[in-house]
């Protein structure tokens, strides 16, 4: 049965422990505990979840909450130090990357095994490919030269993993002795011994405040030896060698694989296993930090920790690290692809389909509101009975008769029509429904950005819906370019949002780069495979491909063509992806079908979102057949019949409207009429997503994979 976890303030976009979350089939992330401002909804969109500013609130949507778990960077944690106490008492297992004192971590253990629950002090440096490095730096050192001294600066919120960086590098099994202890108005220091080990402690003194304030602080651990010393930059993750003789960059770079230790704390902590020796180690650390803490702070009465037999666990005891190689990984990608496959569709229901479908209601109400008051302002539709016919209202909105605006009119009209908005005599005579208002339109625009607004996309998509509709009279006249408005003096914040931070291309994207994933995982034997992605644009869908690839360790596995008609949209993939070999640009236009002819074959052909605006998209799908290998694939993403939103946006754009050979009430091609196409010209093993049943096959976006 799968646990249901919340995190607690900020989880970075790339952190280890949401990757860990994907890959796992035992944890569902319900919900971010944060308080309720524009940047925790946009940490809540990002990791496709909920954003609640209560445990009350989370409880009651949820019932029941086995996990949490406090990012190192939670601002809400640091808000209210209790948070951890609040937790366990509601019976919550925790997970704590955020600093607290010995006090309170007595105070969290004895509250964990009060509740029969799990307190895990987890410190944030280890789960880092820098951690591992910088273990396997100091072992290195160690063999090669004598450590002649420790000497460490740092904050006090630091001495945990100081120590535990100390003893698990050079094998330590003994906690600090302490010999001797001085204050100064700035740190304190203290001397003694680790092992065989002598140390130097200089612990910034956080008594005094207005001093530690307004200071940068170091957190740095130095070894010094005969020839030199090796210096660890804790804060900026910086490793430097200080002596009269470099050392070989092999010896003092040796690169460190990132193990698995990650994953193997998160299956204890679910599992509630506790590993004994782990559990005395970390006790006896608090034990002797509790005493260290009594000589920072001038005396007080010691705590006896170690008869605490409470459920701990710090995943800083390296012993659990097994090293893993790039060779061993595609022993369990097969099985984490199953996991990542369920695991996007599941991570994009985290809205009811109440949410959903007032979404759905709320933008269909709004842009036929829109499209209303524009004819309005042409003298249409502002008498209720009054009747008019096409040709006439194609004369009021323009003097432009062009066939794209024709069939705009059209579309309007049906839309209008399904929604309500008009009556119609078989098409011949329109006629208004009810008079719309201003202010009725502007009440739900504001509603509608309320749902909107980093809960299914970034703000800026319908920040670019009002613009297209403001400059509605000049689209329909030619008097501006609509590129013009979606690339604002070249800027591509627009496309941004409506490509990759809106949760339908998102969901798409993840699920088209786990197919690409998936094929090279299973066809890549020898020879580097090939794949080539068409009208790519701003690169939306290349950055998805690319994070799933890296992921899994298999961006080597294959060389990859970024094309596009445009010079400007080769530039942004050149500058986005500066630092990813093995891609090569190539200018491609899908219409040119010579060029197209002359192609070389590639293993996988991408085309997101670029077909409906060919000019015959059967020729151009017959020639993108033949340029695919024997098994290889053709991944399409597309819209499907109408999206209302483009019908006062996108559409102006498109090169051509009505080509779908159905009827002239829908923009795009159908679904069905997509998989006739592909099936006609001989692809295999079509699939569709999202599925039938799943919620966001509402908005009307498909990805489809056809196999040759």
């Amino acid at each position: 049965m799968r646990k249901n976890l919340i995190v607690c303030g900020y989880l970075p976009e790339h952190h280890y422990f949401y990757n860990l979350i994907e890959t796992s089939n035992k944890i569902n992330l319900v919900g971010i505990l944060d308080s309720y401002n524009e940047l925790a909804l946009k940490n809540a969109y990002n990791n496709n979840v909920s954003c609640f500013n209560s445990l009350d609130e989370i409880l009651e949507n949820f019932g029941k909450i086995d996990l949490a778990y406090i990012p190192e960077a939670s601002f809400i944690a640091s808000e209210d130090n209790r948070l951890s106490i609040s937790l366990l008492e509601r019976q919550i297992s925790v997970l704590d990357e955020n600093s607290c004192n010995s006090e309170l971590l007595i105070e969290n253990l004895r509250k964990a095994n009060q509740k029969n629950e799990f307190y895990y002090a987890y410190r944030h440096i280890i789960d880092t490919a820098f951690f591992n490095r910088m273990i396997g730096i100091i072992k290195d050192l160690s063999r090669e030269m004598e450590i002649i001294l420790i000497d460490a600066t740092f904050e006090q919120k630091n001495l945990i993993l100081i120590s535990r960086i100390i003893r698990d590098s050079l094998k330590i099994n003994t906690t600090i002795n302490v010999n001797n202890n001085d204050a100064y108005n700035y740190y304190y220091l203290i001397t003694g011994e680790i092992g065989s080990y002598d140390y130097i402690f200089k612990i910034y003194n956080m008594d005094n405040r207005s001093m530690y304030n307004n200071q940068k602080h170091i957190n740095a651990l130095t070894l010094i030896t005969n020839e030199g010393s090796l210096t660890i930059d804790l804060t900026f993750k910086n490793i430097c060698w200080h002596g009269n003789n470099l050392k070989p960059s092999k010896t003092i770079s040796k690169n460190h694989e990132i193990s698995d230790c990650e994953s193997k704390v998160l299956d204890n902590f679910i599992n509630k296993r506790i590993i004994e020796r782990d559990v005395q180690a970390i006790l006896n650390d608090v034990a002797k930090i509790k005493e260290i803490d009594g000589l920072l702070s001038g005396g007080g009465e010691k705590n006896n920790a170690k008869q605490l037999k409470g459920k701990i666990k710090t995943s800083t005891h390296l012993s659990l690290y097994n090293q893993i190689t790039s060779s061993d990984i595609g022993s369990v990608i097969d099985w984490n692809l199953k996991i990542i496959k369920s695991n996007i569709y599941k991570k994009y229901l985290y809205y009811k389909n109440d949410f959903l479908d007032d979404y759905f209601q709320s933008m269909n109400n709004y842009v036929g509101m829109e499209m209303m008051l524009f004819l309005n302002s042409k003298n249409i539709f502002n008498k209720q009975y009054k009747k008019y016919n096409c040709n006439e209202i194609m004369n009021k909105v323009t003097s432009r008769k062009t066939k794209r605006n024709e069939s705009i009119i059209k579309l309007w009209l049906s839309q209008l029509s399904n929604t309500g908005f008009i009556n119609s005599d078989c098409d011949k005579y329109y006629w208004a429904s009810n008079v719309v208002l201003k202010t009725e339109r502007d009440r739900l625009y504001d509603h509608l950005s309320f749902l909107w607004n980093w809960k299914l996309g970034n703000p800026l998509s319908l920040e670019y819906l009002k613009k297209n509709i403001k400059e509605m009279d000049k689209l329909f006249n030619g008097e501006i370019n609509c590129n013009e408005i979606l690339f604002p003096q070249g800027k591509i914040d627009y496309a941004e949002a409506l490509y990759k931070e809106n949760t339908i291309y998102k969901m798409l994207n993840e699920l088209l780069a786990l197919k690409v994933a998936e094929y090279i995982l299973g066809n890549c034997e020898g020879d580097r495979l090939s794949v080539l992605e068409v009208g790519a644009g701003i690169g939306a869908t290349t950055s998805a491909i690319f994070s799933m690839l890296e992921k899994m360790n298999l961006q080597r596995r294959c060389e990859y063509i970024y094309s596009d008609i445009s010079d400007f949209f080769l530039q942004i993939g050149r500058e986005k992806f500066t630092g990813v070999s093995d891609i090569n640009y190539k200018k491609i236009d899908l219409n040119n079908y010579r060029q197209l002819k002359i192609l070389p074959q590639a293993d996988i052909i991408v085309a997101a979102g670029v077909l409906n605006n060919v000019k015959d998209v059967d020729i151009t799908l017959e020639l993108l057949y033949k340029k695919i290998k024997p098994k290889g694939l053709l991944l399409i993403t597309e819209p499907v019949g109408n999206q209302i939103e483009m019908l006062v946006s996108q559409v102006f754009m498109m090169e051509s409207i009505l080509k779908n050979d159905e009827n002239d009430n829908n923009l795009f091609t159908s679904e069905v009429l997509w998989i006739e196409k592909l099936k006609t010209i001989g692809f295999n093993n079509i699939e569709s997503f999202p599925s039938d049943s799943h919620k966001y096959k509402e908005f009307g976006q498909r990805l489809f994979v056809a196999e040759k």
